[in-house]
C-alpha cells in the first residue's frame, strides 16, 4: 500500500524542498465551510471548535466539509457512547442469560473513536502527526486578515 502523500500545506509548513517538485497542484478555496444541518449539539458544538483550529491554522476552506463531517459525526458518538457505557453499567453487562458480554455501547464507542483519531490524524491534529509539522513563521490571525490583506492587494495592483 505504501506511504501516504503528504499534503502541500503541511510540507510548506515543515519548510521542505519537496513544494517545489509538486508542480500545478491545485489548491483548496479559503474560507470557513458551513456546518451540515444533521449535526447535533455534541457535533456542532466540535465544528466550531474544528473550525476554529483550522482557521488558526490557516488551513479552513469549504473543501474540508466532507471531512469534518465525518470528524464531527464521530466525535459525537463517541460522546453518546461514552455515556451510554456509563448509564447502562459499564464495561460489561449480563446478557439474557446472565453471562457477561462485552456492552454494545463500548463497542460503538471503541469504533467512533478510531474513526474520530483517523480523521483527526487526516488534519495533523494527532501528537505523532503534529510531530512532523513545524511552523515556517508565527501563524497570522487566520483567514479573515488573510482575505483582507488580498483585497488590499488587489486594489494596489
Amino acid at each position: 500500500m505504501g506511504r501516504r502523500r503528504v499534503p502541500t500545506e503541511i510540507l510548506k509548513l515543515r519548510g521542505s524542498r519537496a513544494v517545489e517538485a509538486r508542480g500545478n497542484e491545485p489548491t483548496a478555496p479559503i474560507g470557513i465551510p458551513t456546518p451540515p444541518t444533521f449535526l447535533d449539539a455534541e457535533g456542532r458544538a466540535e465544528w466550531r471548535r474544528s473550525v476554529k483550529l483550522l482557521d488558526s491554522m490557516n488551513l479552513a476552506s469549504p473543501a474540508w466539509r466532507g471531512a469534518l463531517t465525518v470528524l464531527c459525526e464521530a466525535w459525537s458518538c463517541y460522546a453518546n457512547a461514552v455515556k451510554q457505557v456509563k448509564e447502562t453499567g459499564g464495561e460489561v453487562v449480563k446478557s439474557p442469560n446472565g453471562f457477561p458480554v462485552k456492552n454494545p455501547f463500548a463497542s460503538a464507542r471503541d469504533k467512533a473513536a478510531a474513526l474520530y483519531l483517523q480523521a483527526v490524524a487526516e488534519f495533523g491534529w494527532t501528537p505523532v502527526a503534529k510531530s512532523r509539522v513545524a511552523a515556517a513563521e508565527k501563524p497570522t490571525a487566520g483567514i479573515r486578515k488573510r482575505n483582507r490583506q488580498s483585497e488590499q492587494t488587489k486594489g494596489t495592483a
